[in-house]
């Protein structure tokens, strides 16, 4: 059988590199390419066959509805598996996206598993024979994958970080996980984030309240207070639940402030994490987020929210 050929169209360099190790965890024979962009995608489309196209939806020069739109103009590719991989997971944005027609999609942050799931999904439909080289167990350790199999903590169950609370305490015994619900609205009061609703001192009238931030995992919501942010990433505080996110685990940032009427939304992945304070009776943790968009209008649009919100 010949080999399966894949484009995987992104423009954040992190994604592309966690999709791509992704897929080799199961299919390490898939030929794949990656473009940063529709109009690259355009470039190894003209070029080579591809069994299915994997793009994000928001992208600079060529956006992925624009290229679905191209490729279904093409009789020789009008019936390629083309998957949606977004950040926006509104039902109103999935719907366009369908209609467009897209035969999946991937809601950003996600699992390889998830990824894989959808994938297998879509080349099934098209017919398109797939059998994995190598057995290997679920691919949902997104820190193995991104280290090529080195040696990890152990997985946490139901895709949550139990590992990450080694980190954090050494291997004590952490509080029970919260009970999953409706995603928390993100939060005007920062206060009320790092203290769960208890009743605290309330920041003066001339002081803004500190800027916040939800961030959304694979399989929870966040919300965070934002200590520092630059154009690389933010640094946050949050009040210590389970489960806690894993080392180099994707995550979308909705970033909130009173000083600024917009919010904003990042990718990104966790760089660090670390009790606060460093104990293990700790009641907070500090959070670390690296931004992965490489896309220059939302580097811009958050040069100018972070001039706004400073001031400037």
């Amino acid at each position: 059988m010949s080999r399966l050929r894949l484009l995987v169209v992104d423009d954040a360099t992190f994604i592309r590199d966690f999709i791509r190790k992704g897929i080799r965890s199961k299919y390490p024979d898939f030929l794949i390419d990656e473009a940063i962009h529709g109009k690259q995608a355009q470039q190894f489309l003209e070029k080579a066959h591809y069994d299915i196209i994997l793009c994000d939806w928001e992208m600079p020069e060529m956006s992925g509805e624009e290229l679905l739109h191209w490729v279904r103009t093409h009789p020789e590719m009008s019936k390629t598996p083309f998957v949606m991989v977004t950040s926006r997971g509104d039902r109103e944005h999935v719907v366009k996206a369908v209609q467009a027609g897209v035969d999946n999609y991937v809601v950003k942050p996600f699992t390889i598993d998830g990824l894989l799931s959808k994938v297998g999904q879509a080349l099934k439909k098209a017919g398109v024979s797939t059998r994995p080289t190598r057995q290997e167990g679920p691919a949902s350790d997104s820190v193995s994958i991104l280290t090529g199999g080195a040696k990890t903590p152990p997985k946490r169950p139901m895709g949550h970080a139990a590992g990450s609370v080694d980190v954090l305490t050494g291997g004590a015994k952490s509080a029970s996980p919260r009970p999953q619900g409706k995603p928390q609205s993100p939060a005007a009061d920062s206060v009320a984030i790092l203290t769960g609703g208890k009743p605290a001192a309330v920041p003066t009238a001339s002081k803004a309240p500190m800027p916040t931030a939800q961030l959304r995992f694979a399989d929870q919501m966040v919300r965070s207070v934002i200590k520092d942010i630059k154009l690389a990433g933010l640094e946050l505080v949050t009040r210590r639940e389970d489960p806690l996110p894993n080392l180099l685990e994707p995550v979308v940032v909705d970033i909130e402030a009173s000083q600024v009427n917009e919010t904003l939304r990042m990718n990104a992945f966790v760089h660090r994490i670390q009790a606060n304070p460093p104990s293990q009776q700790a009641t907070q943790y500090q959070l670390g987020v690296t931004f992965a968009d490489d896309d220059p209008m939302k580097n811009e649009n958050l040069a100018r929210f972070i001039t706004t919100l400073r001031g400037g």
